[in-house]
């Protein structure tokens, strides 16, 4: 029998996991919440920019928790690569995480300083918002 040990890569984790894990990388390497967020963000959007380019359009669904923040990080480098973003706040934008809260600003102020990007924010959810054509759903 072969070692069919599935690479880390790959795992899916519940929320609690996930929270476990981000708990352990900030307090064992000292990294902050918001930074790991930001590498966190930043290595999604570079993988998503191997497959998808400029004039795409994609779907973040989001709640309101750092993962919510990751999502916000591809948001705002993708959009910086002219692929269109819509974002669905399936709970609203009340009581986000502080992470998330502080990356949901940075997306609207980046949205008011260049109106050219394409940026649609839903603060409730919709399922009118899934009738439309996305490239890729985050």
């Amino acid at each position: 029998m072969t070692d069919t040990a599935i690479p880390h890569r790959f795992y899916l984790t519940s929320a609690e996991q996930a929270q476990a894990l981000d708990r352990q990388t900030i307090e064992d390497f000292g990294i902050d919440g918001y930074t790991l967020m930001e590498v966190a963000g930043s290595r999604a959007s570079d993988h998503l920019l191997n497959w998808h380019h400029t004039g795409e359009h994609g779907l973040y669904i989001c709640g309101k928790g750092n993962n919510a923040g990751d999502a916000l990080v591809i948001a705002r480098n993708l959009l910086q690569h002219s692929i269109s973003a819509t974002l669905v706040f399936i709970s609203g934008t009340e009581s986000l995480s502080p992470d998330c809260d502080r990356n949901f600003k940075l997306l609207r102020t980046m949205d008011e300083r260049t109106p050219e990007l394409e940026l649609n924010v839903l603060e409730s959810w919709d399922p009118e918002a899934l009738a439309a054509e996305y490239d890729f759903i985050v």
